[in-house]
């Protein structure tokens, strides 16, 4: 055998290679044609498998939803602009009953006497990672899928959430509604024009969480007509979760900062990152660290940097991270749900004259404002605010969760370990056994402590509650269990 030599075996490359590219030029057409081939068969036995031998193969639904994740795009991309595939998950439930297939590997419950048990309170439960890329984020809280790491990275910043916190925060709060009625007395007022109160809860709320995370104040209540442009990107980039979703593998690669051409308001919101970045990577500084310790006001990342979190989770990328998501997060559901009770009550007389009558009784003197545990005590004030929560709904999007340790059974239904399943709000809070007249917002159904019965399902063919629960057991705006929202209290 001869000796191969370097000067050989490049030649020998540079021939092989040569022969390699003439028989590619030579077939380009059968080579397609082979590679089509190829894919339909990989395709079709596919597709076989998930109908016909998939753990999931004998649940029902649709069998396009089963065959393949591209229905689902469909009606969250293409649909009527997108967004449709809840809806479109209602209308399957209607045809095959409370436990469907939505895709080839995930199971929808419609039932809220079942909601427990997909979201236990003391069971680990992971989050399905299709879910975790929306905003490339996946490192926060929210989104982390195993149920050890999330438990860990949730209780670093559950105490910043407590009820005993928010109480504390009762003064800086009241400071942003007396701004807020300022504004609304000399600004607004008596002019004739409208007054966008979707745009006046955004930046209210929005200066009452900044205030909270960082422990100062912000000034978003002073733009012109409540309009600036932050709060307003939240909106905008929230409405584009569902679309979102279903490019995770871009999310994982792509930096943000390359969306900006095609995404207007990430400009807006990535510049707010910015100033948050440097805001934080000041307060992170070594030779600043005294100062902070020594802090009087508790911020979110005093509660972050006196943790148990890892060096990993507390990177400056994660904790500015951890902050756009808490803040972007907080001001849309709480924006929403403010927004739909000022316009319900604005639009029902009778409501409007009760809830006045309440607050004129109940705060006889408006440069004397009660405590916040006071007004708990209003009652129509608080069935004002449940319905609010329920219509506005928090996430409308399912939930889906995943048992790694044991399978679950739903009446004759047994789930295997490690299915996602998941429920919605939308079903949760329309359910019109648990909430009569589910399109009307009543707040009398929540007066005198009412209860749900545990005599009949909860839903056709579904199966019947473990027991009597209060009415508000049933409303899920904030999730439940131990992924349910930070901010419940």
């Amino acid at each position: 055998m001869p000796e191969l030599h370097a000067g050989n075996l490049t030649e020998y490359l540079k021939s092989s290679s040569s022969i390699m590219i003439e028989f590619v030029q030579e077939n380009r057409t059968g080579l397609a044609i082979g590679a089509v081939i190829l894919w339909c068969v990989y395709a079709f036995i596919l597709v076989v498998y998930r109908l016909y031998f998939h753990p999931l193969a004998k649940f029902p639904g649709p069998k396009i939803a089963a065959a393949t994740q591209w229905y689902e795009t469909y009606f969250d991309i293409v649909r009527k602009g997108g967004g449709q595939f809840t809806f479109e998950v209602k209308r399957m439930h209607k045809k095959y009953g409370p436990i469907i297939r939505i895709n080839p590997h995930e199971l929808h419950i419609d039932d809220p006497a079942y909601y427990e048990v997909v979201y236990p309170t003391n069971k680990p439960v992971d989050k399905l990672e299709f879910f975790s890329h929306q905003f490339n984020m996946p490192d926060t809280v929210a989104p982390t899928c195993p149920a050890a790491l999330h438990r860990s990275r949730r209780q670093a910043l559950a105490p910043m959430f407590s009820r005993k916190r928010i109480i504390e925060h009762g003064s800086s709060i009241q400071h942003v509604v007396d701004q807020l009625s300022y504004h609304l007395d000399n600004e607004h007022a008596g002019t004739g024009v409208p007054t966008n109160i979707s745009h006046m809860w955004a930046a209210s709320v929005t200066d009452v969480i900044i205030n909270i995370v960082f422990g100062e104040p912000s000034h978003y209540l002073d733009s012109p007509d409540f309009s600036d442009p932050f709060p307003l990107a939240v909106r905008n980039i929230s409405q584009l979760t569902h679309t979102l979703n279903h490019f995770g593998f871009l999310m994982r690669k792509v930096p943000l900062t390359w969306l900006k051409p095609f995404l207007p308001d990430l400009r807006c919101f990535l510049s707010f990152r910015d100033t948050l970045e440097a805001k934080i990577s000041l307060l992170m500084r070594e030779d600043r660290k005294k100062d902070f310790e020594n802090s009087a006001v508790r911020t979110l990342f005093h509660e972050m940097m006196d943790s148990k979190l890892s060096p990993q989770d507390l990177r400056l990328q994660r904790v500015v991270d951890e902050a756009m998501l808490m803040i972007g997060a907080g001001i849309e559901s709480s924006k929403q749900a403010l927004t739909t009770a000022c316009f319900y009550v604005l639009t029902d007389p009778e409501i409007e004259a009760r809830l006045r009558a309440e607050l004129e009784a109940g705060i006889p003197d408006p440069e004397q404002m009660p405590h916040f545990q006071e007004l708990e005590s209003l009652e129509y004030l608080g069935a004002i605010a449940n319905e609010a929560l329920r219509l506005s709904m928090g996430a409308v999007q399912r939930l889906p969760r995943i048992r790694r340790d044991t399978h679950l059974t739903y009446g004759a239904w047994k789930i295997p370990a490690n299915t996602p399943v998941s429920q919605d709000n939308y079903s949760n809070n329309l359910n019109d056994v648990v909430f009569p007249q589910p399109d009307r917002f009543l707040p009398s159904r929540w007066l005198g402590n009412p209860k749900v019965p545990a005599t009949k399902p909860l839903v056709k063919d579904g199966i019947l509650p473990a027991e009597e629960r209060p009415l508000g057991h049933y409303m899920t705006s904030f999730s439940k269990g131990t992924r349910m929202c930070l901010g419940s209290e």
